[in-house]
């Protein structure tokens, strides 16, 4: 079985937290929002040092936001539509059925009126419909911070 960890950080300095967690949990993709570990690289090469070498860090594309660490090789992970708030990947695995992970950091309250965040979902709902019926799959993955209640 695949495992996720999804975690706002807030620009905290985590990073051994982290680790902790994923050689806890065997976790096989790590999805951030609000961080900074990827400018220095040190949390990569703390978790391919603590744990297992052939952790990775997914090519940042157009969505800065969101960073995606995965121990599956990095051509296994294809970007099927992003902004700079989401990413929807299409992840194929060799022996099973490919699944998609739509990942997502909606702005906060501050930011955006309830009204707003509201009608942002269920155009991110309706997105990740799209990508499932372009690509003839109904296992999606949707983790994200959505800044909302319930």
């Amino acid at each position: 079985m695949t495992t996720f960890l999804f975690w706002n950080i807030n620009k905290k300095p985590l990073a051994s937290q982290i680790i902790n967690i994923v050689g806890a949990y065997d976790v096989d993709v790590v999805i951030l929002v609000e961080s900074q570990l990827a400018k220095t690289g040190r949390f990569l090469r703390e978790i391919n040092t603590k744990l297992r070498p052939g952790y990775a860090l997914l090519p940042n594309r157009n969505c800065e936001k969101i960073e995606i660490y995965t121990r599956f090789a990095t051509n296994r992970f294809q970007a099927r539509e992003e902004s700079d708030r989401y990413t929807i990947e299409k992840i194929n695995f060799p022996v099973a059925e490919g699944v998609l992970l739509a990942a997502l950091h909606f702005p906060s309250k501050v930011n955006w009126s309830e009204t707003s965040q509201m009608f942002e979902a269920v155009d991110y709902a309706e997105r990740i419909r799209a990508v499932e019926k372009q690509e003839n799959i109904s296992r999606t993955v949707v983790v994200g911070d959505f800044n909302m209640n319930p």
